[in-house]
């Protein structure tokens, strides 16, 4: 899971790439969306002592993998959203938006 999240669900050069390219993103939107990410990596870090705190260690454990769990099925579900390259390569719709913001937030389940 942990290698899968690493290389596959974040903003690699790979992923940079493909938004310049293939869905013409701006820099300043990729930026933008790349920096919301290390923000909520950041909050995470910052919750997780909290709430190791109030909850124990097992509950924000597990807190953490919920949250992060949720982010990625919701990027998964973006395949059948209006937008995606997957629907006969329609380019006008939400899809490839919720897809980056999911990926982002999930930064924040990675404690």
């Amino acid at each position: 899971m942990a290698l899968f999240y690493k290389t596959v669900m974040g903003f690699d050069n790979l992923a940079v790439g493909y938004a310049k390219s293939s869905l013409n993103l701006s820099i300043f939107t990729i930026g933008m969306i790349r920096s919301y990410g290390s923000l909520a990596g950041m909050l995470g870090v910052l919750s997780y002592t909290l709430m190791e705190k109030r909850i124990g260690l097992m509950n924000a454990g597990l807190f953490g993998l919920v949250v992060q769990q949720a982010c990625s099925i919701v990027a998964v579900v973006t395949i059948w959203i209006p937008g995606s390259p997957f629907l006969k390569n329609d380019e006008d719709g939400p899809s490839i938006s919720i897809f980056l913001i999911a990926i982002a937030t999930a930064r924040y389940g990675t404690f």
